[in-house]
């Protein structure tokens, strides 16, 4: 799925807001790109430019594109999907269904290729997919490098764009709000005319909250958490007690509950969307604020028939912890006379590029102050750092690392 014309038709052929009645019962909105629109940093331009639903068009794409059905079966020769999904995630498995339903309308064979978590994690790893459905949480203080970098250990796609990794180097280090809003919008645009994904919805939270409370109205779908202050209750709702009266008033309360038994707790059902998740947040280690994303990836992994013949014993092991590279040997800058002479002070962030031994293999500024002499000094100083490498399931492999190099004066 190389063409990016035939990933334009596949995104045409499928009906979001359809999709998000039949598989969430309406409690969702549609998707733009890689930023949800409940995020600070969403480009609400994308909203105006979201690929249309557009069944016919998506069919004339394809035809034009050199697909034929000679055989007359209303299917294009030699063109299908196969969608693969983990089949513990059951919302997940009725958007597949719903899609290949959608792919078969414009005369794409499609089916869905449900896998237990483990081979399904496998598969992403191996790229052995057409493509697949997954979603992900985005972050208040983005970083989405694991899944949209070149290098990104989440890249299952093998999406590379040089102007999106720059991007994301100039987004995560600004300091500035609406720096970065820009930095971001132009990284959305960029992926949303790239189609390496066909971007789907964003489930809706739902808030239940007491009777009588103000400052939350009907439909009302933010995290509550980040908006304590802008809850209240009328006065004349309100129970009031001094700290000295708060032990007998709460046992006065537990004699008017009505004991109930306690529910037998049911083990949580692990899914590959989940486990990934949860490494992606240990990676990070941010605060979630957005909604889920759901998107059909496509890749360019091996056939369909190959996809749904993954063996059990060649599944790679499910990553709990990817070690990233710790320094050993650390060495700090000197100071350039030059630079000390003109006043010339600040931070200059340095990316290196850590082999499987540990060693600088490469080294690039990636914000400066403007001071060409302090920029060479701590480049100098960080080709002489050592690290333990990172590593993934165990084994060392190569990562990038961010030096920040402080020049203060005395």
């Amino acid at each position: 799925y190389s063409n990016k014309r035939l990933r334009l038709a596949f995104s045409m052929a499928i009906d979001k807001d359809q999709l998000i009645k039949d598989v969430l019962g309406g409690y969702g909105e549609k998707d733009y790109g890689p930023i949800p629109p409940n995020h600070w940093a969403f480009n609400k331009v994308l909203q105006t430019k979201d690929i249309p639903y557009k069944p016919k068009d998506a069919t004339g794409i394809i035809s034009s594109l050199g697909y034929e059905d000679r055989n007359k079966d209303g299917y294009f020769d030699k063109l299908s999907v196969s969608i693969t999904v983990d089949k513990n995630d059951k919302i997940n498995v009725n958007v597949a269904g719903e899609i290949v339903n959608y792919l078969k309308k414009i005369g794409v064979k499609a089916k869905v290729i449900q896998l237990d978590t483990p081979e399904f994690i496998s598969s992403l790893i191996s790229k052995n997919f057409d493509a697949f459905i997954l979603g992900w949480t985005v972050k208040k203080e983005l970083d989405p490098a694991p899944i949209w970098s070149s290098k990104g250990v989440y890249n299952f796609v093998g999406y590379k764009n040089k102007e999106i990794d720059d991007l994301i180097e100039k987004g995560i280090l600004s300091l500035d709000r609406e720096e970065g809003k820009k930095i971001w919008a132009s990284f959305q645009t960029i992926i949303l005319n790239d189609i390496p994904y066909t971007f789907l919805f964003v489930p809706s939270r739902i808030n239940i909250v007491k009777n009588g409370i103000r400052g939350i109205e009907k439909g009302d779908h933010r995290l509550l958490a980040e908006h304590l202050d802008e809850l209240w209750m009328p006065a004349n709702k309100r129970i009031t007690f001094d700290y000295a009266s708060l032990g007998s008033h709460y046992q006065k309360m537990q004699k008017k509950v009505t004991k109930r038994p306690i529910p037998v707790a049911r083990a949580p059902i692990v899914t590959a969307q989940n486990l990934l998740q949860e490494n992606l947040n240990l990676q990070t280690g941010k605060e979630d604020t957005a909604k889920e994303t759901g998107a059909v990836k496509k890749g360019e992994g091996k056939t369909a028939e190959k996809a749904g013949k993954t063996k059990t014993e060649e599944v790679v092991p499910i990553i709990r912890t990817l070690p990233q590279p710790i320094p050993e040997y650390t060495v700090q800058p000197i100071y350039p006379e030059a630079a000390k002479a003109v006043g010339a002070q600040g931070v200059v962030f340095v990316q290196v590029t850590v082999g499987i031994n540990g060693n600088v293999k490469d080294v690039k500024i990636l914000k400066s102050f403007g001071n060409s002499a302090c920029d060479e000094a701590a480049i100098a100083a960080a080709k002489k750092w050592r690290f333990k490498p990172g590593t993934i399931n165990g084994k060392p492999s190569e990562m990038t690392r961010t030096i920040p190099f402080n020049f203060r004066l005395p």
